[in-house]
């Protein structure tokens, strides 16, 4: 997951170019040719990418249909599901400054390279690249700043479903932003736990896109503390409230924080048994063959 510029040029790899909402969708384990059309019916990917996104263990999806993936399988997905997530909306704040117009979900393109990596989960490396603000936004953009803005893009990252749109998933960070201003308790932070880990907040299975996935596991699926960490992040990224909420510039602290939350969703993720076998397996097979030269 790598960051591009405001002005690709013929250098760039070839590659599927998707927008940012079909992104979400793929990196929550939608299958290719679930999103191959938008709404209005025009091609958002490929004939052959499509075919490639659904070909076994090529994005997101263990296993096959005739051998559903463990619940174990499904926790240690979900684990890399929010740290690609994660990296996406890292990879987007890394090409703004505070001095931009906010953002919207059309600013952002994908590129999607058919290009695995040793370890990673998907085969598909992915280069995303913030564009200017359409001018026909500017209207819609003028009650928020570049900080609130993120935060709707983080929402349609973490809870776009199959049973939700990129709408209802940016208003559902909203809804949840309002719950949390209405919250009792001195301590924001706190408050942000609870509505999390322990009350009405979403729910960290919400980061698969598919139903028959997100069913599998429960609310405990991740590592404690972990979705609240996500959740606070994206609660001070969407409210106001003095002391709790980031600040709109500079945005090294919202920087620093993803940096701690990757690196801990790193530690949980290679830390996991599943992983660690993967590992030790590939390390055998290289030895192994390394014997053999």
């Amino acid at each position: 997951m790598t960051q591009g510029s405001d002005n690709p040029d013929a250098s760039q790899p070839a590659g599927s170019e998707v927008p940012f909402d079909t992104l979400t969708q793929l990196l929550g384990g939608a299958r290719g040719s679930d999103v191959q059309a938008g709404a209005d019916g025009a091609a958002l990917i490929d004939d052959a990418t499509a075919a490639a996104l659904d070909s076994p263990h090529a994005w997101l999806t263990p296993g096959t249909d005739a051998t559903p993936p463990s619940v174990a399988t499904l926790r240690q997905l979900l684990l890399e599901v929010l740290s690609l997530k994660l990296r996406a909306f890292a990879a987007i704040v890394d090409q703004v400054d505070a001095t931009r117009a906010p953002l919207t979900a059309t600013c952002v393109r994908a590129r999607l390279l058919d290009d695995p990596g040793l370890l990673g989960a998907a085969r598909w490396h992915v280069i995303l690249r913030v564009a200017a603000t359409p001018p026909q936004s500017a209207a819609e953009l003028a009650s928020l700043t570049l900080r609130t803005s993120l935060g709707h893009l983080l929402s349609r990252l973490l809870f776009r479903t199959d049973e939700r749109t990129a709408d209802e998933a940016q208003t559902r960070g909203t809804k949840l932003a309002a719950t949390f201003a209405r919250g009792s308790g001195s301590d924001p932070h706190e408050n942000a736990e609870r509505l999390f880990d322990h009350g009405p907040g979403a729910d960290p299975t919400e980061l698969f896109h598919r139903r028959d996935q997100r069913t599998c596991l429960d609310s405990r699926a991740l590592p404690a503390g972990l979705w609240s960490d996500v959740g606070t992040l994206l609660l001070q990224l969407l409210s106001d409230v003095p002391g709790f909420a980031l600040p709109d510039a500079p945005l090294d602290a919202l920087r620093l924080r993803l940096k701690r939350l990757r690196l801990r969703l790193d530690v949980a993720t290679f830390g996991a048994v599943p992983r660690r076998d993967e590992i030790s397996a590939m390390l055998r097979h290289n030895l192994s063959r390394l014997r053999d030269q």
